[in-house]
C-alpha cells in the first residue's frame, strides 16, 4: 500500500521528534517534582487554606462555592476568587480532607499545562522572528535544528529549580493560575494578530479574547494577570510591524491596547496619586519604607538572575528575609551598582526592541513581569515564585542565542542533542534534589535553617519543628532565640521562649521535671544569648526578662504583620486556658502598650482591639469586652467578623435592640458570606422574645 506523501512528510519532519521529546520533558517534569508532592503545607498555606474555614466546601451548593471564592482571611484586600475556589474544590474532591498531596498534585498539573502554553507561544514567536511579517503563526514553518527550539525553552522553564516554590508551595497556585491566563492571552493575541496581518477572519475576536477575557479571568486568580496586555505589547514591538496593516486595522490594534492597558494604567495612577494613604497604610505593616523597598529591589532583581545562571541549592529557599535592606545608595554599595545596571539595560532595551532584538525583549519581559510585585507596592522584599512568568523572556533569549550559535558554528546536528540532554539533565536533577528536600517537613526545616541562618522565619520554623516533635527543649529554645535575635521587631519567638520557660518552671515546681544544678546569676540575663538552665530561680528571671524585651519591642519597634501573629498567639493561648500562658493582666498590659502607638493602620488597630475584646469576654468582663468590640467596629466597620463579635457582646450586656440593629445591618449586606449569615441567625435566636428594652438607650 502506498503511503500518502503528506503523511510521509509529517512522519519524517523534524518537528515530530521534537514534539515526542516534549512528551519526554513533561514526563521528566513529573519525575522531578514527584518527591515533593508528599511535603506539608507551608507558611501562608495555613492562613489561606488550612485555617480558612471558608475553603471547607462540603457540597457543590452555590452559597458554599461563593464563600470559598470570596474568602481570604487577612491575606489580601482583593478576593482572588478563582484561586480560592480552586482550593475549595480541591478540599471537596479530596473527600473533605486537607490533603496536601492532592493540593500539590493540582499545582503540578497546572505547571505542566503552562509548560504546553510555553511550548506553543515559543514556537509562534520563533516563527515570527525567523520568517518575518506576513507569515502564519505555525511552528511547522520552522525547520531543521530550530524545530527543537520550543522544546528547549519549555524544558528550561519547566525544570529550572527556581520554579519549584511556585509548584510545591500550595498557595502559589494563585501565581500559576494567573500565569496560565497570561500565557494563553498572549498566545491568542499572537494568533489573532497574525490573522489580522493576513486579512483572515476572527482576528480581532482572538486578540480581544487574549487581552480582554484572559486578563479578566487571570486577574480573578491573582493581580499579576493585569500585566498580560503589557506582555502582548512587547510581542507586538518584537514580532510585528504596524505598516503592514490597513489603516482601519491599525486603529483597532491601538484601541485594543488603549482599553486593555493604557486607560487602566492611567486610572490606577490617578487613584494612587489622589489617595496617597493607599500606599502609606500598607507600609505601616512593614519594617521598611518605600525608598528602602525600591532601592533593595534593584539588588533583588539581580539576585534572582544569579539563581538562574548559578543555581546553587544553598542559595534557594522559601525565606530570604536574611538579605539586608538597602538603606541608601551606598548602603550597601551594590545598590548604586544595581541601579546603574538597571538603567543601562532599560535604555538599551527600549532603543533595540524595534529591531527584532531578542535580548531587548528578554530584558523588558523580565522587568515588566516584576513591575507589580517588585516595585512600589508594600509586599515582602523577596520571593522566588515572583519569577515564574518573568523569567520566560530570559529563558527564551538563552535558547535563542544557543541555537543561533549552533547555527553559525556549522556543527548544529552534532552538538544539539548533547546540549539538549545536558540542559534537561542538569536542571531536572537539581529540581529533583530540591523536591526531595521539600518532600518532608524535617528535611525542609533543617535545610532552610542551615542555608539561611540569619532568616528569623527559618529559625522560628526550626523551633516549631523541635517543639512539635518534643525534641530537646534546649534545641527548641535556642532556635527561638536565634529567630528573635535576627529580627528586632519579631515577637513570636519571644512568645514561644516565654511559653517554654513558664512550662518548664511549672514542671519543675510540680516535681515532673528534675532541675539542673544552680548557677550564679550576676546582673540582668541577656535573654537572646544565654543558655537555658532548668533552675526555678533562673527560669523566673528569664521569664521576666523575656516579658520586658517583649514590651520594649511593642513600644519601640515597627508594628507589622509579625506583631499581629505574635499577639494572636498570646490571645489563643489565653482563650484555650493553657497553664503555661502569660497571665491575662500581663497580656492586656502588652495590648495597652501596643494600642498607644500612633503609626498603625485602622485595620491593624481594629484587629488588636477585637483581640482585647475576646480576652475580656473569656474572663466574663462583658462591659469591657463590649467597649473594645465597639472600638474595633469603629476602626474597621467593613469587617463582618467584628460586627458579629460586637453583636454577641451587646447580647451579653443585655442591649438587645442595639444587637438587633447590628444583625439586621449585617444581614442586609450584599454577598454576605454564609458563615457570618449563620452566626447572625444564631445570635438572633439568643435575643429574648418579646425583646427587653435596651437598657441605657
Amino acid at each position: 500500500m502506498r503511503i500518502p506523501s503528506t503523511l510521509l512528510n509529517r512522519i519524517c519532519s523534524p518537528v515530530l521528534p521534537a514534539r515526542l521529546t516534549l512528551l519526554f520533558v513533561l514526563a521528566l517534569g513529573i519525575l522531578a517534582y514527584f518527591p515533593g508532592l508528599s511535603g506539608p503545607f507551608l507558611f501562608d498555606d495555613y492562613v489561606n487554606i488550612v485555617w480558612n474555614n471558608f475553603n471547607r466546601v462540603e457540597t457543590l451548593d452555590y452559597s458554599e462555592l461563593r464563600d470559598a471564592a470570596f474568602s481570604g482571611p487577612g491575606s489580601t484586600s482583593i478576593p482572588r476568587p478563582l484561586s480560592r475556589l480552586s482550593f475549595g474544590l480541591n478540599y471537596y474532591f479530596s473527600g473533605g480532607q486537607l490533603d496536601a498531596f492532592a493540593f500539590k498534585v493540582s499545582n503540578l498539573v497546572i505547571h505542566l499545562v503552562n509548560a504546553l502554553l510555553v511550548y506553543l507561544l515559543s514556537g509562534m514567536l520563533l516563527s515570527r522572528l525567523r520568517r518575518g511579517p506576513g507569515s502564519a503563526a505555525s511552528m511547522m514553518q520552522v525547520s531543521g535544528p530550530w524545530s527543537w527550539f520550543p522544546v528547549v525553552v519549555t524544558a528550561i522553564w519547566l525544570l529550572h529549580p527556581i520554579q519549584l516554590s511556585s509548584v510545591l508551595y500550595v498557595v502559589q497556585r494563585m501565581n500559576t493560575l494567573a500565569a496560565f491566563f497570561s500565557l494563553a492571552g498572549v498566545s491568542l493575541y499572537v494568533a489573532g494578530r497574525t490573522r489580522l496581518e493576513a486579512g483572515r477572519p476572527f482576528a480581532m475576536v482572538l486578540m480581544f479574547c487574549g487581552l480582554g477575557g484572559a486578563t479578566v479571568l487571570g486577574f480573578s486568580a491573582k493581580e499579576n494577570a493585569a500585566l498580560t496586555p503589557l506582555f502582548a505589547l512587547l510581542v507586538e514591538f518584537l514580532c510585528f510591524r504596524r505598516d503592514t496593516l490597513a489603516p482601519g486595522a491599525r486603529h483597532w490594534v491601538g484601541a485594543l491596547f488603549a482599553v486593555s492597558l493604557f486607560i487602566p494604567m492611567l486610572l490606577v495612577l490617578v487613584y494612587v496619586l489622589s489617595h496617597p494613604e493607599f500606599i502609606g497604610d500598607l507600609y505601616l505593616a512593614r519594617e521598611f519604607g518605600l525608598a528602602e523597598r525600591l532601592l533593595t529591589e534593584s539588588r533583588i532583581l539581580f539576585f534572582y538572575l544569579s539563581l538562574v545562571f548559578f543555581p546553587s541549592l544553598r542559595s534557594f529557599g522559601l525565606f530570604h528575609e536574611d538579605i539586608p535592606l538597602s538603606l541608601g545608595l551606598f548602603t550597601p554599595w551594590s545598590t548604586a551598582l544595581s541601579l546603574f545596571a538597571l538603567v543601562v539595560l532599560l535604555l538599551f532595551a527600549l532603543r533595540s526592541l524595534r529591531r527584532n532584538n531578542v535580548l531587548a525583549f528578554a530584558i523588558l519581559w523580565y522587568l515588566c513581569g516584576h513591575s507589580m510585585e517588585s516595585s512600589f507596592i508594600a509586599l515582602e522584599i523577596t520571593h522566588e515564585h515572583r519569577n515564574y512568568l518573568p523569567l520566560y523572556g530570559v529563558f527564551f533569549a538563552l535558547a535563542y542565542f544557543l541555537f543561533h550559535w549552533i547555527e553559525v558554528s556549522g556543527k548544529a546536528r552534532r552538538r544539539l542533542p548533547l546540549l539538549i540532554i545536558l540542559v534537561i539533565g542538569v536542571l531536572g536533577f537539581l529540581t529533583h534534589v530540591r523536591a526531595n528536600i521539600w518532600g518532608n517537613i524535617e528535611s525542609f526545616v533543617y535545610f532552610s535553617a542551615r542555608n539561611h541562618p540569619d532568616s528569623y522565619r527559618a529559625q522560628y520554623q526550626l523551633g516549631n519543628f523541635h517543639d512539635d516533635q518534643r525534641h530537646d527543649v534546649r534545641l527548641t529554645f535556642k532556635a527561638y532565640q536565634r529567630a528573635s535575635a535576627a529580627n528586632p521587631a519579631f515577637i513570636s519567638g519571644l512568645v514561644r521562649m516565654q511559653r517554654l520557660s513558664n512550662g518548664l518552671l511549672i514542671d519543675i515546681t510540680s516535681d515532673k521535671l528534675q532541675s539542673d544544678a544552680k548557677v550564679p546569676i550576676v546582673g540582668e540575663l541577656d535573654i537572646l544569648h544565654v543558655d537555658l538552665v532548668l533552675d526555678p530561680e533562673y527560669l523566673s528571671r528569664l521569664g521576666r526578662g523575656i516579658g520586658t524585651e517583649l514590651e520594649r519591642r511593642l513600644r519601640e519597634e515597627r508594628v507589622n504583620a509579625e506583631t499581629f501573629y505574635g499577639m494572636e498567639e498570646l490571645e489563643r493561648c489565653l482563650l484555650a486556658r493553657l497553664d503555661y500562658c502569660a497571665s491575662a493582666p500581663k497580656v492586656l498590659g502588652w495590648y495597652a502598650t501596643l494600642l498607644k502607638r500612633e503609626h498603625m493602620s485602622s485595620a491593624q488597630r481594629s484587629d488588636f482591639l477585637a483581640s482585647v475584646a475576646k480576652i475580656h469576654g473569656s474572663k466574663g468582663n462583658f462591659p469591657q469586652a463590649l467597649e473594645y468590640a465597639d472600638r474595633a467596629v469603629r476602626a474597621n466597620p467593613g469587617k463582618a467578623e467584628w460586627q458579629v463579635l460586637h453583636a454577641s457582646f451587646l447580647i451579653e450586656n443585655g442591649k438587645f435592640e442595639r444587637a438587633e440593629a447590628v444583625l439586621s445591618g449585617l444581614e442586609e449586606r450584599p454577598g454576605l458570606q454564609g458563615i457570618f449569615a449563620r452566626e447572625a441567625r444564631f445570635l438572633r435566636q439568643q435575643i429574648p422574645v418579646p425583646r427587653a428594652q435596651d437598657q441605657g438607650e
